[in-house]
């Protein structure tokens, strides 16, 4: 027989209660007044109380106790216990409008049950319920059902296939290895003015000062920031490749500058291919030499991809010749380094012939050295970058014999930035093109590598 909260409950639901605070509220007031009519045929005893205490044995004659003490004119009352204020069906009614209506089924479901008198032979029952509302609880959350309106999701974060709504604006993180080498300062000014055309874009920089576990930070920083696009010149590949990845799998797109990173857990890949740049140097030099000769190779960072590909590139170019490399040093892209290295080679050998150096910087370092030991008219200086304010202007100047152009890909960052954001497709890999300068065809622009 349904006890009284449940024929208000019936009333609350004809009168439309259908949200969850609707029904706890409803429910509340039902409890209440079952217990303010129960109150004169017992003391009521806490749930908890009940719960935790041991079967109980039939009252003794002069024991003392609740039972005892009940009034004469209703000596079975606590043998009989109250039904609770609503039986299963209704209760099961209750679970399933909250388990459609809210996402908060198991708070409030499990306020309802708290405020249901339960009485020790109940357990059984209640389980009954709890096992019920766990299955229902259970089918709604693998079904996929919920409030029809979903909340907005940060910036950033759960993106979809379908074109992102437009904004007013775009915070793009940038995290530069360092800005000790020319080059990649004249890349950050690259982004800056591709970045300064679009004014919904607005690019964070920050300078890891070849530091690669200040990088990862960078990129740990971006996420929980929430930017909407990440562009990263990594300084080495194998530390930054699980940051990258993180921050992909949280759902922003990562364009990766420069150097390569391991494996494809990135949205676009933009550089140069530096093995085909390598094995062009190494071509030259053979021609420029006739085949021989003695060369100092000054590499750059040898963790990092683009001097892996530059060194294996030029090794393969000249394989076979009697092109023979005589003194190698990891001058790690810096000029200051390479100096040290080229005293160095200075030092062991009399007959140098040319100098390959894998950046522009490495290149001018090695002859800043030549100079100061008074043999920079012995040899041949090589260098890749051919930035217009470095290795052009020293090919101009007669310091280098030839550079090899590396596009910084600045502006071609922010344009692949802006497709993503959009929400169109783009490449996974970008392969920028490049030149040779030398001395002839300096001044009508270089000439492009086949």
């Amino acid at each position: 027989m349904r006890g009284t909260g449940g024929k208000e409950w019936e009333g609350s639901r004809a009168t439309g209660l259908s949200t969850p605070c609707a029904i706890v509220s409803q429910a509340n007031s039902s409890i209440e007044s079952s217990n303010s009519r129960a109150g004169r045929f017992r003391k009521r005893t806490p749930a908890r109380l009940e719960l935790q205490s041991p079967a109980r044995t039939p009252p003794q004659a002069g024991a003392s106790g609740p039972a005892a003490r009940a009034p004469h004119s209703v000596p079975s009352v606590e043998a009989t216990p109250l039904q609770p204020p609503f039986d299963s069906s209704t209760f099961l009614s209750i679970a399933g409008v909250i388990l459609f209506e809210s996402t908060g089924v198991l708070v409030i479901a499990g306020k309802i049950i708290a405020l249901i008198d339960w009485r020790e032979h109940d357990l059984p029952r209640m389980k009954r319920m709890l096992s019920m509302i766990g299955w229902v609880a259970a089918a709604w959350a693998l079904c996929g059902c919920g409030p029809s309106s979903s909340p907005q999701t940060p910036t950033g974060t759960n993106r979809t296939s379908k074109a992102p709504a437009k904004k007013s604006k775009y915070i793009i993180g940038m995290s530069q290895c360092n800005l000790g080498e020319p080059w990649r300062v004249q890349m950050n000014a690259d982004i800056r003015a591709a970045a300064a055309k679009h004014p919904e874009l607005e690019v964070v920089f920050k300078d890891a000062q070849n530091d690669t576990l200040k990088q990862r930070a960078h990129v740990e920083e971006f996420v929980s920031a929430g930017v909407d696009l990440i562009l990263i010149s990594p300084k080495e590949a194998q530390p930054l490749t699980e940051p990258v990845a993180r921050a992909v799998d949280a759902g922003i797109p990562v364009i990766v500058l420069d150097r390569r990173l391991l494996g494809d857990k990135y949205t676009c890949f933009i550089g140069a291919d530096n093995r085909k740049i390598g094995r062009a140097a190494g071509k030259w030099i053979v021609r420029k030499l006739g085949g021989k000769g003695n060369v100092v190779e000054l590499k750059g960072l040898m963790t990092s991809t683009p001097a892996q590909d530059r060194h294996a590139g030029f090794r393969e170019a000249i394989a076979g010749t009697d092109i023979k490399v005589i003194f190698e040093a990891d001058m790690k892209w810096l000029e200051p380094e390479a100096r040290k290295e080229m005293e160095s080679a200075l030092a062991r050998f009399n007959k140098i012939d040319l100098v390959y150096a894998h950046n522009d910087p490495g290149a001018h370092g090695a002859y800043l050295a030549a100079k100061a030991a008074g043999r920079e008219k012995e040899m041949l200086f090589v260098g890749i970058d051919a930035l217009p304010q470095e290795g052009v202007a020293y090919v101009r100047q007669g310091i280098l014999s030839a550079t090899f152009q590396y596009p910084t890909g600045g502006a071609e960052a922010i344009e692949t930035a802006l497709k993503i954001l959009h929400g169109e497709k783009v490449p996974k890999e970008i392969t920028l093109g490049s030149r040779i300068f030398t001395k002839e065809n300096v001044d009508r622009g270089g000439d492009p590598i086949p």
